[in-house]
């Protein structure tokens, strides 16, 4: 912005250039004395002229700056608030006001608290306090009502003014940053749940029990309102429940298949079901009473194979709406493998330990029938020397061996030893 011309030598040469410019005439004053006075006077009027042209161009300059600053206030990303000390709003840009959902016109005198939810009132009369008690900067987060809208969280920073009678207040929405906290959490509390089932389904020894511990797990470390595994009856279309946490009864017993889609999607059709919004949402209308006295915002299901057969389903509830996106869900989704994993070890444990079963009862059962046989019978080993035959190893023989031959004790010992010179005097054997 130009200086207002202040050097009057300066201002007087060029009033008086400008004079001769204008080459002044006059015949009103015919003496040398009435030429000087006239040359002044002209002179003092151009003089003037000459100021209130830089005066008007020095205004004009200081509006087109306060205008700018005016649109730097108003516009900027973040609202600006001038607060008395009981939270009266003195002075709010354009931002602040959109951010509240408010004309600001009808801001002005109105209690800023008004506009802050109950749960951060206590919060937000704190950081009041403290701003007007003198400390050089404060800060709080807060949730902020806006008019016709869902709450948003914000941060308030403040200063207070010199005079110490109000303070500066910069509020900036943080909603977004908050989402992505309360994310990275959720996904901090999944990862946590996979660990612990996997460390769970090490020690099982039955699917009842790692049913148990995926659902108490899921409760404890997840922060789920309620976990339960459960299949369908395919004739009745009703919901089994396998195992549950907490234990209550109602909801889920309550479910039909038919009437859920999440559920008939994960058991039915093998394939994660999500509901994000169980007030709104069609698909979850069967049961939408069930859930929301039960203080469910939010389910997912997810089935569960063994030997590559959906067997039940991994049903998880949450309280808070839009809990399930695509991270959350190909997470949980990692769990039911992990569940099916075990389920197929476990499947394939029973089969070995029944195998082994099988194998020892019927080794019973030919032992009896070789022991009590009245056929004397012995088992024996060819033994062959360079290729040829040359002795035989008794590996086992029945009491009637014994008692037909005499010969005792014989298991484990060759038929040359039993029985010496059997070799001379019986070549062909």
């Amino acid at each position: 912005m130009k200086k207002v011309q202040d050097d009057p030598a300066e201002t007087r040469r060029r009033a008086q250039e400008l004079l001769s410019e204008r080459q002044v005439e006059s015949g009103l004053l015919g003496t040398e004395d009435g030429q000087k006075l006239l040359h002044e006077l002209q002179v003092h009027q151009i003089e003037l002229e000459m100021q209130n042209e830089e005066l008007r161009r020095a205004e004009a300059e200081v509006q087109a700056s306060l205008a700018r600053y005016a649109d730097l206030y108003d516009f900027a990303p973040v609202g600006y608030f001038t607060l008395a000390g009981d939270g009266t709003i003195r002075a709010v840009n354009l931002t602040g006001a959109a951010l509240l959902g408010i004309e600001r016109s009808r801001l002005d005198l109105r209690r800023f608290a008004l506009f802050v939810a109950d749960e951060s009132r206590p919060a937000f009369n704190a950081f009041l306090a403290e701003v007007f008690e003198g400390r050089a900067r404060a800060q709080c987060e807060v949730a902020l009502l806006k008019e016709g809208n869902a709450p948003f969280f914000a941060r308030i920073d403040a200063t207070l003014s010199e005079e110490g009678r109000e303070c500066r207040a910069v509020v900036t929405d943080i909603t977004e940053r908050k989402a992505r906290e309360a994310e990275i959490e959720r996904l901090n509390h999944l990862y946590i749940v996979l660990s612990q089932i996997d460390q769970a389904i090490v020690r099982a020894l039955s699917p009842e029990e790692i049913f148990q511990s995926v659902c108490r797990i899921a409760v404890e470390f997840g922060h789920f309102r309620l976990a339960w595994i459960g299949s369908v009856d395919p004739d009745s279309g009703a919901v089994a429940t396998m195992a549950a946490y907490p234990d209550e009864q109602g909801f889920p017993h309550a479910i039909r298949a038919g009437g859920c889609d999440v559920v008939q999607a994960a058991v039915t059709e093998g394939r994660p079901g999500v509901c994000n919004d169980i007030l709104s949402s069609p698909s979850a209308a069967g049961c939408h009473s069930l859930a929301l006295g039960s203080g469910i915002g939010s389910c997912a299901a997810f089935p569960i194979r063994s030997t590559g057969r959906v067997c039940c389903a991994l049903c998880l509830h949450a309280s808070q709406p839009g809990f399930f996106n695509s991270t959350e869900v190909d997470l949980l989704d990692e769990v039911t493998q992990d569940i099916a994993f075990a389920l197929d070890k476990l499947e394939q444990e029973a089969r070995r330990r029944q195998a082994e079963e099988d194998l020892r009862a019927g080794e019973e059962r030919y032992r009896s029938l070789f022991e009590n046989m009245r056929e004397g019978l012995a088992y024996c080993k060819m033994l062959f020397e360079n290729g040829e035959p040359r002795d035989f190893l008794y590996l086992a023989v029945n009491r009637a061996f014994e008692a037909l031959t005499g010969l005792k004790d014989v298991a484990g010992r060759k038929v040359s030893e039993v029985i010496p010179g059997i070799q001379a005097s019986n070549p062909e054997l």
